[in-house]
């Protein structure tokens, strides 16, 4: 039981999801079971599927060493600085936002405390976040409300990335200056040792990768979705079952309850109509 509560006490977003998921259950007219039943289980099953896929790279220490790579062009606590949340932008348009900042936000605090900058701890981080989820906006894969959105409205690969890409360039650009407004400081940096990364396994890399492939070409409509599952599966199961494990289900489960949450609001003609029209006129400030 005291388990349980540390769970719940670790996990407010989730225990949030599940409270609004479970009270809109109750809402007249909302029949619960319906509900379950339109649950859109192909793309949860693929989220799922991409984030054990991620769960094996960054077992293998693929992602860290990617990372270390690009330290031998730091030079200075503003350089530093604009690593950390310039990747965390990139590769959440792959990897997810939240998959990335799990991955470096912890690597931004020990290198910053490792060159005795402490006080930009809380301004990288900050320009993190902001910067996981500007960049995750412009990809159908770069977070779960996209992939939900590009699959529920049948939107082309071209057309969305057309959409979405003055909105993700805006963005940069605001961060870009940002980290000139917030990171003072063109200190010279000490040498920084790398942390130890066993050595990576190039046929497993080759095979994760593949699979990453194969479920990009699912989400965007090339490849028949139990295809994906299947490979998946049966890839992962062979190669590194613990990969399950370590997927970040938590936040699958707060997208199962987000969507449930949705599904029911879209059932209230009134809450509809309302939402319809406010998106006709105002779509930008709407979405």
């Amino acid at each position: 039981m005291q388990r349980f509560f540390l769970f719940l006490k670790n996990n407010i977003d989730l225990d949030i999801a599940i409270l609004l998921a479970l009270g809109s259950c109750f809402i007249d007219g909302i029949d619960p079971l319906s509900t379950v039943a339109g649950l859109n289980y192909e793309i949860l099953l693929l989220l799922a599927c991409l984030m054990t896929v991620i769960s094996g790279f960054r077992k293998e220490g693929f992602l860290t060493l990617i990372f270390e790579k690009t330290m031998n062009f730091v030079h200075n606590s503003r350089a530093l600085s604009r690593i950390f949340v310039f990747i965390c932008f990139f590769l959440s348009m792959l990897i997810t936002n939240d998959v990335a900042l799990i991955i470096f936000v912890p690597l931004a605090i020990g290198s910053l405390m490792k060159v005795q900058r402490c006080d930009l701890v809380v301004k990288v981080v900050s320009l993190q976040t902001i910067a996981a989820n500007m960049g995750s906006m412009l990809t159908p894969i770069g977070n779960p409300q996209n992939l939900y959105l590009y699959d529920n409205y049948k939107i082309a690969l071209p057309e969305f990335l057309l959409l979405m890409i003055p909105y993700s360039a805006l963005s940069l650009a605001l961060i870009v200056a940002l980290t000139f407004i917030l990171v003072k400081g063109s200190d010279k940096l000490p040498p920084l040792k790398n942390s130890e990364v066993k050595k990576l396994s190039f046929v497993k890399l080759l095979i994760y990768f593949a699979l990453f492939v194969l479920n990009i070409l699912t989400v965007v409509g090339y490849v028949h979705f139990l295809i994906s599952l299947g490979v998946t599966v049966a890839s992962m199961l062979i190669m590194d079952r613990k990969s399950f494990k370590k997927a970040d289900y938590n936040l699958l489960a707060t997208f199962v309850c987000f969507f449930i949450l949705i599904g029911n609001i879209g059932r209230i003609d009134a809450i509809t109509g309302a939402l319809s029209g406010l998106v006709s006129s105002y779509p930008v400030p709407a979405a």
